[in-house]
């Protein structure tokens, strides 16, 4: 393989890795969560609530524990829309939702092609 192309494919994966581990508000105060730590503290503060908010969660959570990234992502999507969540809840999900993105943008720097799509697609469909 040319050492050009090899060394391009680094930089690459890199700039996406860093893409989206920043996310939309570019913002990297805070330590990112263990990914089994962000499951399980989705299943803590969405015990009590609303049950469509609670299955969301729990589809989240199981999704990230099985390493199902993009169930994980489109569950976290449809649970940061609902106005009904209370303010640690929504912390709470914006937060599994920052580890997720940790999660793929490392996974996609290892070369896994389908955290890779994944990454193109989440990027993608941030607005700026």
């Amino acid at each position: 393989m040319n050492p050009n192309r090899s060394l391009l494919k680094l930089l690459a994966a890199a700039m996406l890795a860093a893409i989206v581990t920043l996310g939309c508000g570019g913002s990297t105060d805070g330590e990112v969560e263990d990914i089994e730590v962000a499951a399980q503290t989705m299943n803590d503060y969405f015990s009590d609530a609303d049950p469509a908010a609670q299955q969301a969660a729990n589809q989240a959570a199981e999704a990230m524990r099985t390493q199902k990234h993009d169930q994980a992502y489109q569950s976290l999507i449809s649970l940061q829309k609902r106005q009904d969540l209370s303010p640690e809840q929504g912390m709470i999900a914006h937060q599994s939702m920052k580890s997720l993105r940790y999660q793929i943008a490392l996974r996609a720097s290892q070369g896994d092609t389908n955290a890779q799509a994944l990454a193109r697609i989440i990027n993608r469909s941030m607005t700026y």
